[in-house]
Order: C-alpha cells, then sequence, then structure tokens
C-alpha cells in the first residue's frame, strides 16, 4: 500500500474527530446551562473550524502525487548510493 492511498485513512480519521467534537459541543449546548457550556461550546467550535480547514488541504492532496514524491525520494537516495 503506498503512503498516498493511506491518505484517505487519515482523511476519514480526522473527519470521525470532527464529528465527534462536533457531537461534544452539541451535547453541551443542550444538556448543560448556566455553567459556561456556552463558552465552552464556542471553543470548541473554533478548534472545528480549524479542523476543518486540515481537512480541505488533506483532501486537496493527491494521493498519487504523494506516492510520486515517496518515490522519487527512494530513487534519489538510491542513486545517490551507488
Amino acid at each position: 500500500m503506498g503512503r498516498g492511498s493511506q491518505l484517505s485513512d487519515y482523511q476519514r480519521e480526522l473527519l470521525s474527530i470532527i464529528r465527534e467534537l462536533e457531537s461534544i459541543e452539541d451535547g453541551l449546548r443542550k444538556d448543560f446551562k448556566n455553567v459556561g457550556n456556552d463558552k465552552c461550546a464556542d471553543y470548541i467550535h473554533t478548534v472545528i473550524q480549524k479542523y476543518y480547514s486540515a481537512y480541505g488541504t488533506l483532501c486537496s492532496v493527491s494521493p498519487s502525487h504523494i506516492d510520486r514524491m515517496v518515490q522519487a525520494s527512494i530513487d534519489a537516495k538510491a542513486a545517490l548510493n551507488k
């Protein structure tokens, strides 16, 4: 399995983390009142937005491009060792 093909695993895992944080944020807003829940939920929302940004970056990377870069690195190292 190439490194680029692992990218989709990372994307899925990050999206899973985002969904879990969204669930926590929602629970804080619904289940708790008058204990600073809004500030806490707002902070979690800020983290979620940053994770969505990272997720967007991950989704913009081509798995085949990563595989080509890894192979080029391997080839360059082999050439240097000759």
